[in-house]
């Protein structure tokens, strides 16, 4: 029998995960330094940067990493494919390997997929923010913050198979990430 957390993950919240994933396989529209649309101000940077690290820019969120690891994203603007939400999906990629760890922001997401994350069993704590937190079927580790604002955070781990060191790297920069809404709607 499986445990309850990986029965009762919700249909929205899967369909928003399918979303993101499947951009995978495309490896992200651009790449390149992350930073805030043009004219806009920078969401609060991490609390801690270890040094020699860099920091990526969502629109309203920061995150760090080694500053030779490689940053790539894309942006799908509200839509009802989105549900109404806009998406930014940003990639790391350690040097010459593909791509590790996945950071996805749903802006203006309804009602419902905030819910629906937020009845996920699972919890965790990651970056001092309660998540729910499940795994899709192929393995990889999903990590839902939902905001009181409307604003859909996930941090996807996207290969099980990772080996230990590079599993604590990955634990280690998901480790920095500080999102602008924080205050949680579950």
């Amino acid at each position: 029998m499986r445990p309850a957390y990986q029965r009762r993950v919700p249909l929205a919240t899967l369909l928003l995960l399918l979303l993101a994933l499947a951009a995978c396989a495309s490896g992200g529209a651009s790449t390149g330094a992350l930073s805030p649309t043009p004219g806009t101000a920078h969401p609060p940077a991490p609390a801690h940067v270890p040094a020699g690290w860099a920091v990526a820019y969502g629109p309203h969120f920061s995150i760090a990493h080694p500053a030779d690891w490689v940053e790539s994203r894309d942006f799908t603007p509200a839509s009802s494919a989105t549900a109404g939400a806009s998406r930014t999906r940003v990639w790391l990629s350690p040097p010459g390997g593909r791509q590790t760890l996945l950071i996805s922001e749903d802006d203006n997401a309804d009602s419902e997929a905030i819910q629906s994350g937020c009845a996920i069993d699972r919890k965790a704590t990651i970056a001092g923010l309660r998540v729910s937190a499940f795994r899709t079927e192929g393995g990889a580790r999903n990590l839902g913050f939902y905001s009181d604002n409307g604003t859909i955070y996930t941090l996807v781990y996207l290969d099980p198979s990772d080996p230990p060191a590079m599993q604590r790297q990955e634990d280690a920069i998901f480790a920095t990430f500080r999102p602008e809404f924080a205050s949680p709607a579950c």
